[in-house]
């Protein structure tokens, strides 16, 4: 990240992340909020593969899990001896994503995208337009996570083992690189 154009990301054509290095500590952030935009690059035509980008959250915590590996879990390296291993990314972690709505030109949707002991859940929370500026929010609490959204609030159960974790930033994702270089504002509260 530069630190001339630091709330600036690009993901650049055929790459998954934002160019530059990015990496940072959260520790025992309760109350999350983000300004973001999204330039008329995000928007592209359906892939063959198309998963939810992501646009901004954490994980709760920082290392990689070794675990018996069960069917339901949404991302793992299989190991020898029924074993699996999980990117943190993958087992806990808080985000928000982005897709464009394909049937609809101009929209693009915004998702509360989460992992939770390695099983992904994500669901549709509100819709943008490029070049806009929008707001959003993650508030963790013991035994809930509440994502808000064009003051909407989608509460939900979520176990809290940990605080400590790493800041998430752009990544195109799926399957699929990104099809354009994609420019997006983004902005810690």
């Amino acid at each position: 990240m530069s630190f001339l154009n630091k709330y600036n990301f690009k993901i650049k054509k055929g790459r998954h992340k934002a160019n530059g290095i990015h990496f940072g500590i959260s520790y025992g952030n309760t109350h999350n909020g983000w300004t973001f935009k999204l330039d008329k690059n995000c928007r592209y035509p359906k892939p063959e593969h198309t998963g939810v980008n992501k646009l901004v959250g954490f994980t709760l915590g920082l290392f990689p899990k070794i675990k018996q590996f069960k069917e339901e879990y949404s991302s793992v390296i299989k190991l020898p001896f029924g074993l699996c291993y999980i990117k943190a990314v993958h087992w806990n972690s808080l985000r928000v994503g982005f897709q464009p709505e394909f049937d609809i030109p101009d929209l693009t949707r915004i998702y509360a995208y989460m992992y939770q002991k390695g099983i992904r859940e994500y669901f549709d929370i509100g819709t943008t337009r490029h070049d806009v500026k929008e707001h959003v929010f993650i508030y963790l609490k013991r035994h809930e996570v509440i994502y808000e959204y064009n003051n909407v609030e989608w509460p939900m159960e979520y176990e809290v083992t940990t605080k400590l974790g790493r800041k998430c930033y752009p990544y195109f994702g799926g399957q699929s690189p990104a099809v354009n270089n994609m420019n997006i504002f983004l902005k810690k509260w």
